[in-house]
Protein backbone atom coordinates (compact mmCIF):
# COMPACT_ATOMS: atom_id res chain seq x y z
CA UNK A 1 0.00 0.00 0.00
CA UNK A 2 2.81 2.28 1.27
CA UNK A 3 5.02 1.23 -2.07
CA UNK A 4 1.83 2.13 -4.45
CA UNK A 5 1.39 5.33 -2.64
CA UNK A 6 5.31 6.64 -3.47
CA UNK A 7 4.84 5.62 -7.06
CA UNK A 8 1.71 7.91 -7.37
CA UNK A 9 3.48 10.97 -5.60
CA UNK A 10 6.12 10.44 -7.82
CA UNK A 11 4.11 10.91 -11.32
CA UNK A 12 2.50 14.05 -9.92
CA UNK A 13 5.97 15.32 -9.26
CA UNK A 14 7.32 14.67 -12.71
CA UNK A 15 3.84 15.88 -14.36
CA UNK A 16 4.75 18.80 -12.26
CA UNK A 17 8.00 19.35 -13.65
CA UNK A 18 6.73 18.70 -17.32
CA UNK A 19 4.35 21.26 -17.24
CA UNK A 20 6.78 23.89 -15.86
CA UNK A 21 9.38 23.25 -18.28
CA UNK A 22 7.09 23.48 -21.10
CA UNK A 23 5.40 27.01 -19.88
CA UNK A 24 9.16 28.24 -21.17
CA UNK A 25 9.18 30.27 -24.61
CA UNK A 26 9.59 27.28 -27.47
CA UNK A 27 12.42 29.34 -28.64
CA UNK A 28 14.94 29.25 -25.88
CA UNK A 29 16.81 26.80 -24.92
CA UNK A 30 19.04 29.32 -22.70
CA UNK A 31 16.92 31.47 -20.08
CA UNK A 32 19.80 34.33 -20.65
CA UNK A 33 19.12 34.24 -24.66
CA UNK A 34 15.06 34.47 -24.54
CA UNK A 35 13.53 37.26 -26.64
CA UNK A 36 11.19 39.53 -24.94
CA UNK A 37 8.52 41.01 -26.86
CA UNK A 38 6.95 44.82 -26.27
CA UNK A 39 4.05 46.22 -28.33
CA UNK A 40 2.25 49.52 -27.72
CA UNK A 41 4.03 49.66 -24.56
CA UNK A 42 4.53 53.30 -22.44
CA UNK A 43 7.75 53.23 -20.13
CA UNK A 44 8.59 56.36 -17.29
CA UNK A 45 11.57 54.78 -16.77
CA UNK A 46 13.26 51.79 -18.61
CA UNK A 47 16.23 49.99 -17.13
CA UNK A 48 17.76 47.24 -19.43
CA UNK A 49 19.86 46.05 -15.57
CA UNK A 50 16.72 45.04 -14.42
CA UNK A 51 17.05 42.12 -17.18
CA UNK A 52 19.84 39.33 -17.59
CA UNK A 53 22.03 39.83 -20.13
CA UNK A 54 22.39 38.85 -23.16
CA UNK A 55 18.62 39.09 -24.41
CA UNK A 56 16.85 39.75 -27.74
CA UNK A 57 14.63 42.27 -27.14
CA UNK A 58 12.16 43.96 -29.35
CA UNK A 59 9.89 47.13 -29.09
CA UNK A 60 7.25 48.02 -31.51
CA UNK A 61 5.18 51.27 -31.03
CA UNK A 62 6.71 51.80 -27.35
CA UNK A 63 6.91 55.14 -25.53
CA UNK A 64 9.90 55.83 -23.53
CA UNK A 65 10.50 58.72 -21.29
CA UNK A 66 13.96 57.48 -19.85
CA UNK A 67 15.86 54.65 -21.13
CA UNK A 68 19.40 53.08 -19.70
CA UNK A 69 21.90 50.36 -20.31
CA UNK A 70 24.95 50.31 -18.91
CA UNK A 71 27.25 47.85 -19.64
CA UNK A 72 24.77 44.94 -20.81
CA UNK A 73 25.03 42.78 -23.60
CA UNK A 74 22.47 42.27 -26.09
CA UNK A 75 22.08 39.96 -29.37
CA UNK A 76 19.85 41.62 -30.67
CA UNK A 77 18.35 44.89 -29.79
CA UNK A 78 15.35 46.43 -31.98
CA UNK A 79 13.18 49.20 -31.86
CA UNK A 80 10.28 50.16 -34.52
CA UNK A 81 8.01 53.26 -34.74
CA UNK A 82 8.98 53.88 -30.68
CA UNK A 83 9.88 57.30 -29.37
CA UNK A 84 12.33 57.88 -27.19
CA UNK A 85 11.47 61.54 -25.67
CA UNK A 86 13.61 62.48 -23.34
CA UNK A 87 16.44 60.55 -22.79
CA UNK A 88 18.52 57.79 -24.00
CA UNK A 89 21.52 55.85 -22.62
CA UNK A 90 23.31 52.85 -24.08
CA UNK A 91 26.67 53.53 -22.47
CA UNK A 92 29.16 51.08 -23.13
CA UNK A 93 26.90 48.04 -24.01
CA UNK A 94 27.59 44.97 -26.74
CA UNK A 95 25.24 44.71 -29.10
CA UNK A 96 25.05 42.35 -31.69
CA UNK A 97 22.71 43.79 -34.50
CA UNK A 98 20.79 47.15 -33.31
CA UNK A 99 17.76 47.87 -35.77
CA UNK A 100 15.78 51.09 -35.53
CA UNK A 101 13.13 51.65 -38.19
CA UNK A 102 10.91 54.68 -38.32
CA UNK A 103 11.71 55.97 -34.81
CA UNK A 104 12.18 59.07 -32.92
CA UNK A 105 15.04 59.35 -30.07
CA UNK A 106 15.74 62.55 -28.06
CA UNK A 107 19.46 62.35 -27.32
CA UNK A 108 20.58 59.12 -27.41
CA UNK A 109 24.01 58.20 -25.89
CA UNK A 110 25.63 55.26 -27.62
CA UNK A 111 28.52 56.17 -25.91
CA UNK A 112 31.77 53.36 -26.04
CA UNK A 113 29.24 50.76 -27.64
CA UNK A 114 30.29 47.76 -29.17
CA UNK A 115 28.19 47.20 -32.63
CA UNK A 116 28.37 44.20 -34.97
CA UNK A 117 25.75 45.68 -37.00
CA UNK A 118 23.69 49.15 -36.80
CA UNK A 119 20.39 49.38 -39.10
CA UNK A 120 19.28 52.94 -38.83
CA UNK A 121 16.02 53.09 -41.64
CA UNK A 122 14.23 56.37 -41.67
CA UNK A 123 14.87 57.60 -38.02
CA UNK A 124 15.04 60.79 -36.15
CA UNK A 125 18.12 61.45 -33.88
CA UNK A 126 18.21 64.74 -32.25
CA UNK A 127 22.13 65.15 -31.37
CA UNK A 128 22.89 61.70 -31.51
CA UNK A 129 26.49 60.36 -29.78
CA UNK A 130 28.17 57.44 -31.03
CA UNK A 131 31.56 58.93 -29.31
CA UNK A 132 34.49 55.80 -28.83
CA UNK A 133 32.55 53.36 -30.26
CA UNK A 134 33.80 50.38 -32.20
CA UNK A 135 31.81 49.24 -35.00
CA UNK A 136 31.87 46.22 -37.11
CA UNK A 137 29.67 45.36 -40.31
CA UNK A 138 27.38 47.71 -41.45
CA UNK A 139 26.64 51.27 -40.52
CA UNK A 140 23.67 52.09 -42.16
CA UNK A 141 21.42 55.12 -41.36
CA UNK A 142 19.29 55.21 -44.77
CA UNK A 143 16.96 58.08 -45.06
CA UNK A 144 17.65 58.84 -41.20
CA UNK A 145 17.35 62.79 -40.19
CA UNK A 146 20.25 63.95 -37.96
CA UNK A 147 19.19 67.38 -35.84
CA UNK A 148 21.06 69.82 -34.40
CA UNK A 149 24.44 68.17 -34.15
CA UNK A 150 25.75 64.45 -34.26
CA UNK A 151 29.46 62.88 -32.19
CA UNK A 152 30.63 60.40 -34.49
CA UNK A 153 33.95 61.28 -33.15
CA UNK A 154 36.93 58.91 -32.05
CA UNK A 155 35.19 56.14 -33.52
CA UNK A 156 36.83 52.34 -33.77
CA UNK A 157 36.42 50.66 -36.75
CA UNK A 158 36.97 47.01 -37.83
CA UNK A 159 38.38 46.40 -41.39
CA UNK A 160 34.59 45.01 -42.21
CA UNK A 161 32.49 48.37 -41.30
CA UNK A 162 31.13 50.23 -44.33
CA UNK A 163 29.08 53.45 -43.82
CA UNK A 164 25.52 54.09 -45.51
CA UNK A 165 24.38 57.67 -45.42
CA UNK A 166 22.24 56.85 -48.46
CA UNK A 167 19.41 60.44 -48.30
CA UNK A 168 20.71 60.58 -44.88
CA UNK A 169 19.94 64.53 -43.85
CA UNK A 170 22.88 65.95 -41.48
CA UNK A 171 22.62 67.89 -38.75
CA UNK A 172 23.95 71.79 -38.62
CA UNK A 173 27.08 70.67 -36.40
CA UNK A 174 28.56 67.07 -37.51
CA UNK A 175 31.56 66.11 -35.51
CA UNK A 176 33.75 63.40 -37.09
CA UNK A 177 37.38 64.15 -35.75
CA UNK A 178 39.78 61.50 -34.20
CA UNK A 179 38.92 59.04 -37.26
CA UNK A 180 42.03 57.60 -37.77
CA UNK A 181 41.87 54.41 -39.05
CA UNK A 182 38.96 54.47 -41.71
CA UNK A 183 38.90 51.30 -43.57
CA UNK A 184 36.72 52.13 -46.70
CA UNK A 185 35.76 55.16 -48.34
CA UNK A 186 32.84 57.50 -46.38
CA UNK A 187 30.53 58.98 -49.20
CA UNK A 188 28.99 62.21 -47.69
CA UNK A 189 28.09 62.49 -51.25
CA UNK A 190 24.77 60.66 -51.40
CA UNK A 191 23.08 61.93 -48.66
CA UNK A 192 19.59 64.54 -48.75
CA UNK A 193 20.95 67.92 -48.68
CA UNK A 194 17.67 69.62 -49.55
CA UNK A 195 17.54 71.44 -46.45
CA UNK A 196 20.92 72.98 -46.98
CA UNK A 197 21.14 76.26 -48.60
CA UNK A 198 23.89 78.68 -49.34
CA UNK A 199 23.69 80.37 -45.78
CA UNK A 200 22.59 77.09 -43.89
CA UNK A 201 25.54 74.65 -44.42
CA UNK A 202 26.84 71.70 -42.52
CA UNK A 203 29.55 73.09 -39.95
CA UNK A 204 31.78 70.00 -40.49
CA UNK A 205 34.66 68.94 -37.79
CA UNK A 206 37.87 66.77 -39.05
CA UNK A 207 40.49 67.24 -36.54
CA UNK A 208 42.83 64.42 -36.63
CA UNK A 209 40.69 62.59 -38.97
CA UNK A 210 41.52 60.73 -42.22
CA UNK A 211 40.43 62.91 -44.82
CA UNK A 212 41.70 61.42 -47.58
CA UNK A 213 39.06 58.53 -46.93
CA UNK A 214 35.97 61.27 -47.12
CA UNK A 215 34.11 61.77 -49.79
CA UNK A 216 32.05 65.39 -49.96
CA UNK A 217 30.71 67.74 -51.82
CA UNK A 218 32.37 71.22 -49.89
CA UNK A 219 29.02 73.70 -51.38
CA UNK A 220 27.09 71.99 -48.63
CA UNK A 221 29.93 72.21 -45.77
CA UNK A 222 31.81 74.38 -43.91
CA UNK A 223 35.02 73.28 -41.76
CA UNK A 224 34.12 73.84 -38.06
CA UNK A 225 37.51 74.53 -36.54
CA UNK A 226 36.80 76.03 -32.97
CA UNK A 227 39.91 76.34 -30.56
CA UNK A 228 38.56 74.07 -28.23
CA UNK A 229 35.62 71.45 -28.24
CA UNK A 230 33.91 70.76 -24.93
CA UNK A 231 32.72 67.60 -25.20
CA UNK A 232 29.36 65.54 -23.29
CA UNK A 233 29.44 62.52 -20.78
CA UNK A 234 32.34 63.86 -18.81
CA UNK A 235 34.37 64.42 -21.44
CA UNK A 236 37.75 66.62 -21.44
CA UNK A 237 38.27 69.58 -23.29
CA UNK A 238 39.62 69.48 -26.47
CA UNK A 239 42.04 72.06 -28.07
CA UNK A 240 43.57 72.79 -31.06
CA UNK A 241 46.19 74.91 -32.03
CA UNK A 242 46.64 77.18 -35.37
CA UNK A 243 48.66 73.83 -37.33
CA UNK A 244 45.81 71.62 -36.36
CA UNK A 245 44.12 74.06 -38.23
CA UNK A 246 45.77 74.44 -41.20
CA UNK A 247 46.89 70.73 -41.57
CA UNK A 248 43.50 70.02 -41.51
CA UNK A 249 43.07 72.38 -44.36
CA UNK A 250 45.86 71.60 -46.40
CA UNK A 251 44.78 67.70 -46.36
CA UNK A 252 41.05 68.32 -47.48
CA UNK A 253 42.51 70.42 -50.28
CA UNK A 254 44.51 67.71 -51.28
CA UNK A 255 41.57 65.56 -51.08
CA UNK A 256 39.71 67.46 -53.20
CA UNK A 257 42.88 68.19 -55.72
CA UNK A 258 43.18 64.28 -56.11
CA UNK A 259 39.50 63.51 -57.07
CA UNK A 260 38.98 66.02 -59.42
CA UNK A 261 37.04 68.03 -57.25
CA UNK A 262 37.34 71.60 -58.93
CA UNK A 263 34.32 73.46 -57.75
CA UNK A 264 35.18 71.99 -53.57
CA UNK A 265 38.81 73.14 -53.98
CA UNK A 266 37.83 76.53 -54.85
CA UNK A 267 35.40 76.93 -52.17
CA UNK A 268 38.34 75.59 -49.32
CA UNK A 269 40.67 77.59 -51.16
CA UNK A 270 38.92 81.01 -50.64
CA UNK A 271 38.18 79.84 -46.81
CA UNK A 272 41.43 78.82 -46.17
CA UNK A 273 42.95 82.48 -47.83
CA UNK A 274 40.37 84.21 -45.14
CA UNK A 275 41.81 81.91 -42.20
CA UNK A 276 45.38 82.76 -43.06
CA UNK A 277 44.06 86.45 -43.40
CA UNK A 278 43.24 87.19 -39.93
CA UNK A 279 45.79 87.44 -38.35
CA UNK A 280 46.71 90.86 -39.20
CA UNK A 281 44.50 93.63 -40.95
CA UNK A 282 47.10 94.57 -43.86
CA UNK A 283 46.67 90.88 -44.70
CA UNK A 284 42.79 91.05 -44.50
CA UNK A 285 43.16 94.07 -46.73
CA UNK A 286 45.14 92.43 -49.04
CA UNK A 287 43.16 89.13 -49.49
CA UNK A 288 40.00 91.62 -50.12
CA UNK A 289 41.76 93.47 -53.23
CA UNK A 290 42.98 89.72 -54.09
CA UNK A 291 40.03 88.31 -53.90
CA UNK A 292 38.18 91.83 -55.96
CA UNK A 293 40.79 91.82 -58.96
CA UNK A 294 41.11 88.08 -59.80
CA UNK A 295 38.94 85.80 -57.53
CA UNK A 296 41.81 84.92 -55.95
CA UNK A 297 43.33 83.39 -59.29
CA UNK A 298 40.00 81.50 -60.75
CA UNK A 299 38.82 84.06 -62.57
CA UNK A 300 41.66 85.96 -64.95
CA UNK A 301 39.46 87.84 -67.40
CA UNK A 302 38.46 90.05 -64.28
CA UNK A 303 41.95 91.05 -64.51
CA UNK A 304 41.34 92.86 -68.19
CA UNK A 305 37.62 94.12 -66.99
CA UNK A 306 39.41 96.17 -63.91
CA UNK A 307 42.09 96.99 -66.69
CA UNK A 308 38.99 99.13 -68.57
CA UNK A 309 37.50 100.12 -65.58
CA UNK A 310 40.35 101.92 -64.59
CA UNK A 311 41.52 103.11 -68.01
CA UNK A 312 38.22 105.13 -68.45
CA UNK A 313 38.69 106.48 -64.92
CA UNK A 314 41.72 107.71 -65.34
CA UNK A 315 40.82 109.09 -69.19
CA UNK A 316 38.24 110.53 -67.37
CA UNK A 317 40.97 112.74 -65.01
CA UNK A 318 43.12 113.15 -67.75
CA UNK A 319 40.44 114.56 -70.03
CA UNK A 320 40.44 118.13 -67.56
CA UNK A 321 44.27 118.08 -67.42
CA UNK A 322 45.26 116.93 -70.66
CA UNK A 323 46.95 119.95 -71.07
CA UNK A 324 49.50 120.10 -68.42
CA UNK A 325 50.11 116.43 -68.02
CA UNK A 326 51.23 117.16 -72.20
CA UNK A 327 53.29 119.46 -71.23
CA UNK A 328 54.62 118.77 -67.41
CA UNK A 329 54.75 115.08 -67.36
CA UNK A 330 54.68 113.04 -70.92
CA UNK A 331 54.70 114.87 -73.90
CA UNK A 332 52.31 113.32 -76.49
CA UNK A 333 53.65 113.61 -80.02
CA UNK A 334 51.47 115.52 -82.93
CA UNK A 335 48.70 116.34 -80.42
CA UNK A 336 46.60 119.15 -81.90
CA UNK A 337 45.45 122.43 -80.28
CA UNK A 338 43.78 121.79 -77.39
CA UNK A 339 42.22 125.19 -77.75
CA UNK A 340 39.87 125.08 -80.23
CA UNK A 341 39.56 120.70 -80.05
CA UNK A 342 35.78 119.38 -80.11
CA UNK A 343 35.00 117.49 -76.66
CA UNK A 344 34.66 113.91 -78.18
CA UNK A 345 38.49 114.56 -80.16
CA UNK A 346 39.85 115.40 -76.66
CA UNK A 347 38.08 112.17 -75.17
CA UNK A 348 40.14 110.36 -77.52
CA UNK A 349 43.32 111.92 -77.20
CA UNK A 350 42.77 111.95 -73.62
CA UNK A 351 42.09 107.78 -73.88
CA UNK A 352 45.15 107.90 -75.95
CA UNK A 353 47.16 109.14 -73.15
CA UNK A 354 45.80 107.19 -70.14
CA UNK A 355 46.31 103.98 -72.63
CA UNK A 356 49.69 104.89 -73.41
CA UNK A 357 50.70 105.23 -69.69
CA UNK A 358 49.31 101.76 -68.78
CA UNK A 359 51.07 99.82 -71.17
CA UNK A 360 54.91 101.46 -71.23
CA UNK A 361 55.73 100.18 -74.51
CA UNK A 362 53.85 103.28 -76.23
CA UNK A 363 56.18 105.71 -73.72
CA UNK A 364 59.92 106.13 -75.22
CA UNK A 365 62.18 109.20 -73.49
CA UNK A 366 59.42 110.59 -71.72
CA UNK A 367 57.10 111.00 -75.11
CA UNK A 368 53.90 108.81 -75.25
CA UNK A 369 53.95 107.83 -79.28
CA UNK A 370 50.93 107.76 -81.08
Amino acid sequence: MRRGFQRILVCIIFLASFQSVSAQPKNSSNRLEQSIYFSGNSFDKFFFQDYPSKRVFTFESCQFKDIESVLNQFRKLSFIKCNLNNYASFFSSEIGRLNLFHCYLYHPYFTGCTVDTLNFISTTLNCPSFYSCFLRGIVDFEYCKITDSADFSDLKLDPSVKFIFQATEFPHFFDLSQLVNIPTEIDLTVANFAENTQDNRIFICLYNTDVSKIKMDYSHFTLWLPDSIRYKMGRSVERFSSEDKVSIYESLLNNFKSRGQLESYERLDHEYRDYRSRRHWYLRLLALINRIWWNDGYTKGLVFFWAVIFNVIFTTINFFILSKLNEHVYEMENLPSLTDMKIATKWWYSLIYTVGIFFSPYVENGEIEV
